[in-house]
């Protein structure tokens, strides 16, 4: 009551200064001001948790070993945890910033992940607000990594990633993009609501087997934005949207009379044991969801570093989202089917064989046919569980592909942009191999019907800013000479378009 203006509030102190010395001039070291109680309670929690700090010195922790990225609250443009203004959550953020790094400047500050859908003008407030302020943190804007929360849909974690990294551009800033939250609740498991039968019953909530196709589609989507760090909520089921101590036995839906509660958020990939906080009575407790098995996919195909995005599209109903590793000379590609009927991937073949990989972690290798095609069954999908009225026809598509080939063939592309941007906007280009040569990036104003363009001569990946008009449409094409002489595409083609406002 005495820090807090109400449970999710603003600490009551936040416009005190920083500094003992009246000021919020940034110092490392510099007494912490004993009326700005949320700054006096960061530099303490700093001294406690850092690497070289109090636990690390009285756990004989090894050296580096401590807390180093300091998120700032919990999605602070979502009403329900903050009950305030973009103004005071950016003074939040800044005192934080200060506090933190005058005890470990070497700490990075995270904003509270955001969630956007339902303040999108927050975090532009946020950024001219800094853009603006007299008395700047030092480089101004205070954080060193952008996070981002996403559910349910994969798509939408593409869309606000590249939404996110565009608008900060706006305001020169480029720094990381973490999703660290991310997931889809179940209803056919306990403790989801199992007795749902219609669609608006079972909103923005999957099977099993979806849960599972969504963890390799948004992490699909999430590294094709490059995203820096993905997490998956969650390990287990917690309490969720529930109060902590929630619990019941499986049931019909009888249990949900006089508005009892009788379901909770079943995210986690294994089911909770009986000592669990809450949800504690599966008859399976402590088992793993398929959702694990696909993790584990996930982990071993995009945990890498060298992983390189190239493109992105859908041909005869199917989602295609393709990867290089450049180290192993692999062309990672993943594919779903984004609608309620069966469909086929026809794959050009680049070696004599391929590495499928299922889901469930399961693999065979394969052959392409007389035809030079890897010809690949992709099931429907069948998740419409998307809210009424929302334009989303499959929530999560269906059970998708990874299909990796070995080839020395050079792929180049331009990266996925934005269905809309600004007049001036960020092009990016990536290829699959280091050994790429006389790099070409072209445009074409597909509005006036003009001809493709040769726009850039780079030495090779990277991006930079395209200078257009308002109310156009610009596709681009980049390619690059392999070591055997030939181009990666021989004729311009459109890899990445965009519509100017």
């Amino acid at each position: 009551n005495v820090f807090y203006r109400g449970l999710n509030g603003v600490p009551i102190c936040l416009n005190e200064t920083v500094f003992a010395d009246g000021s919020d001039t940034f110092g490392k070291g510099k007494a912490i001001n004993p009326d700005n109680q949320f700054a006096q309670c960061l530099a303490a929690t700093l001294e406690r948790y850092r690497p070289g700090g109090v636990l690390a010195q009285q756990e004989g922790w090894p050296a580096g070993a401590g807390v180093r990225v300091w998120e700032v609250w919990n999605e602070p443009d979502l009403s329900i945890f903050w009950q305030s203004t973009s103004a005071e959550y950016a003074r939040l953020l800044k005192v934080a910033y200060l506090a933190i790094n005058s005890v470990y400047p070497e700490a990075q500050v995270m904003v509270g992940g955001m969630v956007i859908f339902e303040q999108p003008a927050f975090l532009p407030e946020m950024m001219t607000l800094y853009k603006n302020d007299p008395d700047p943190v030092p480089g101004r804007y205070p954080f060193d990594i952008m996070a981002l929360h996403a559910y349910s849909h994969p798509p939408y974690t593409f869309y606000i990633v590249q939404r996110t990294e565009s608008l900060l551009g706006v305001y020169g800033v480029d720094v990381p993009i973490w999703v660290n939250e991310s997931g889809v609740p179940l209803w056919d498991d306990y403790p989801g609501p199992t007795w749902a039968s219609t669609p608006e019953q079972r909103i923005w909530r999957a099977t099993l087997h979806e849960q599972a196709a969504y963890v390799i589609q948004n992490a699909a989507y999430a590294f094709m934005a490059e995203t820096e760090v993905l997490f998956h909520f969650q390990l287990y089921d917690d309490c969720g949207n529930q109060p902590r101590g929630s619990d019941f036995p499986p049931h019909d839906g009888g249990l949900c009379a006089g508005g009892a509660i009788c379901w909770g958020d079943a995210l986690g990939m294994f089911r909770n044991t009986d000592d669990n906080v809450c949800f504690t009575q599966h008859p399976q407790p402590g088992t793993k969801r398929p959702a694990y098995d696909a993790f584990q996919v996930v982990s071993e195909f995009f945990g890498d570093d060298s992983l390189v995005p190239l493109e992105m599209f859908t041909f005869n109903g199917a989602r295609w989202l393709i990867f290089a590793r450049p180290d192993r000379s692999e062309l990672v590609y993943v594919i779903w089917n984004e609608t309620g009927v069966p469909r086929e991937a026809a794959l050009v073949r680049r070696a004599d064989q391929a590495l499928l990989v299922r889901m469930d972690g399961s693999r065979e290798t394969i052959q392409p046919g007389s035809d030079d095609l890897y010809r690949i069954p992709l099931p429907p999908a069948t998740n419409q569980n998307a809210a009424p009225g929302s334009s989303i026809d499959y929530m999560i598509g269906g059970e998708p592909v990874i299909v990796v080939q070995q080839t020395a063939d050079a792929y180049v592309s331009v990266l996925p942009l934005p269905d809309a941007s600004r007049p001036a906007f960020t092009v990016k280009w990536r290829g699959n191999r280091a050994d790429l040569t006389d790099w070409q990036v072209w445009y074409r104003d597909d509005t006036a019907g003009g001809d493709w363009q040769l726009w850039l001569t780079p030495d090779g990946p990277g991006e930079a800013l395209f200078v257009g008009g308002s109310g156009r449409r610009y596709s681009f094409f980049a390619r690059a000479l392999g070591a055997d002489g030939e181009w990666s595409r021989e004729t311009p083609e459109v890899q990445a378009s965009t519509v100017t406002n």
